[in-house]
């Protein structure tokens, strides 16, 4: 009896152990998800809700103290390959017939000509929605871009249209993205600040 009480002890202790070793892990990463804003539990790489398009990876797509115009983290696109990347939030959607503006501010250091894509997709119709293109080249300081449109559709439609950004043509060089913003009558940061 004294042997298995003890072996029964034994057992517990040990799950005991573990669950306060699985605690402290559980802390550790809340402590650091509550000091990176833009963390997500699969990767402190990209900004929380967006997804990577284009040939953008975790290689030459990701947060960046170095890019930051305001708040702690930009978005830092490094040049090689295609040179085209991008990403999108697919998660968001916006309500048809409502006007949006979708902004963000840029800067380019030591790049070819590039175009920045700043736009949606319209999930409804599988297919581009309002894209505006802007052109950079060189090393340019932080611009705002900007565009405003009128979401198509019908109030029923089950789908539609949702932010992307691309960068083509950054063989070299890198380009920032910071201060990506959605708004109708209310700013709201959709994850880059």
């Amino acid at each position: 009896m004294k042997k298995q009480f003890s072996m029964l002890t034994r057992l517990t202790l040990s799950c005991i152990l573990f669950l306060l070793m699985l605690l402290c892990v559980w802390h550790s990463n809340k402590h650091l998800a509550a000091t990176t804003p833009l963390a997500t539990p699969l990767t402190y790489l990209k900004p929380s809700g967006w997804y990577y398009i284009l040939d953008a990876t975790r290689a030459n797509t990701f947060i960046s103290q170095a890019g930051n115009r305001s708040g702690q983290f930009g978005l830092k696109f490094v040049g090689g390959g295609s040179g085209n990347f991008g990403i999108m939030q697919p998660d968001l959607k916006t309500v048809p017939g409502r006007t949006y503006t979708f902004s963000a501010y840029i800067r380019v250091v030591n790049a070819p000509s590039v175009t920045v894509r700043l736009g949606f997709w319209n999930e409804y119709l599988n297919q581009e929605g309002e894209i505006k293109n802007s052109n950079f080249s060189g090393t340019q300081d932080w611009t705002r871009i900007s565009l405003t449109t009128t979401t198509p559709g019908l109030i029923t439609d089950p789908k539609n249209e949702f932010p992307l950004l691309e960068i083509v043509g950054l063989t070299t060089g890198t380009v920032y993205v910071n201060s990506i913003q959605l708004h109708t009558s209310v700013i709201k940061n959709v994850g880059v600040d």
